[in-house]
């Protein structure tokens, strides 16, 4: 397995990317502190919804609305870069607040994902 290079140009604020397809519809972009490569997508429907999969650099929306990182113990566990993850967490903040038509979406963050209504009502 080969390791993906995120280089092309900054995308919203966060410092690198990768055009997946050459068309902005699916943009990587590294959001590290969770684990050691962790990134999240910029999605781009063909209806023009954008949203970006941000992984686990926050388990839920309401870290980002209130710009708060995991509880220490989480921390401890769970952030290879305890500082770099907090990083991600701010900058996850300042995202959404600088662009209210993004949907931020955190992978376990259930509510949200019921919510949009992409998923079928066996996962949950």
């Amino acid at each position: 397995m080969e390791a993906l290079r995120v280089h092309g140009r900054s995308v919203s604020g966060l410092a690198a990317s990768l055009d997946l397809f050459g068309d902005r519809s699916a943009v990587l972009v590294p959001l590290p502190g969770h684990t050691p490569g962790s990134a999240g997508l910029f999605q781009t429907t063909t209806s023009g919804r954008r949203m970006l999969f941000c992984g686990d650099a926050v388990w839920n929306s309401g870290a980002i609305t209130c710009c708060a990182a995991r509880t220490p113990l989480a921390r401890r566990i769970a952030d290879a870069d305890r500082p770099e993850a907090l990083r991600a967490v701010e900058r996850l903040h300042r995202l959404a607040l600088d662009d209210r038509e993004l949907t931020i979406v955190p992978a376990h963050d259930g509510d949200l994902q019921e919510r949009l209504g992409h998923f079928p009502s066996w996962i949950s």
